[in-house]
């Protein structure tokens, strides 16, 4: 049997009929699309009556959560408790019940808090070598502080980007077609 020759380069691209595919076209899901469609739907049957305003930027949107207001107005409050969320916005009518926030800033703040107490300790245990109960004293007021004080601005920093961006749920396409 003789060897098979080397392919050769080919000066044009290959043309793949994307119809016969098995898995389709890259990048194209049409039922996504409709998917995505619906949300919008949903996010603009939201507006407020009247002209729409200008869309925010991300620096205008990430200070909105910042400082726990309504990612559409900025001024209406978000919180109707600490973490607790109202259910729309007394100023502009905002629904919140598109926010879902998940555990996002929970995994945010334990990762910066982490990092600030272990290093803090590290640091102490090295230098000073203080007994246990001494590091009790120090590390517990220090980890709520780092992990109590910012999760209510991050939680609302990271539904002001999800607001921003029309983030949605994740959707299964039914590819059966």
């Amino acid at each position: 049997m003789a060897p098979r020759p080397w392919p050769t380069a080919r000066t044009e691209p290959r043309q793949i009929d994307w119809e016969r595919a098995a898995a389709g076209p890259p990048f194209r899901f049409p039922a996504v699309e409709a998917a995505t469609e619906t949300v919008i739907d949903l996010l603009i049957m939201n507006e407020p009556a009247g002209t729409p305003e200008a869309q925010p930027t991300v620096l205008q949107s990430a200070l909105r959560g910042l400082a726990c207001k309504c990612p559409r107005c900025g001024e209406g409050k978000l919180y109707a408790g600490f973490l607790t969320l109202a259910p729309s916005c007394d100023r502009c009518g905002l629904d919140y019940a598109f926010i879902d926030a998940g555990d996002g800033p929970a995994i945010f703040i334990i990762m910066l808090a982490g990092a600030i107490v272990v290093g803090c300790a590290l640091v102490v245990e090295v230098k000073y070598q203080p007994p246990y109960w001494l590091h009790a004293v120090l590390w517990l007021p220090l980890i709520l502080a780092t992990t109590l004080l910012p999760l209510r601005a991050m939680k609302s920093l990271l539904i002001a980007l999800q607001f921003h961006h029309k983030a949605a749920p994740g959707r299964l396409v039914d590819r059966a077609k």
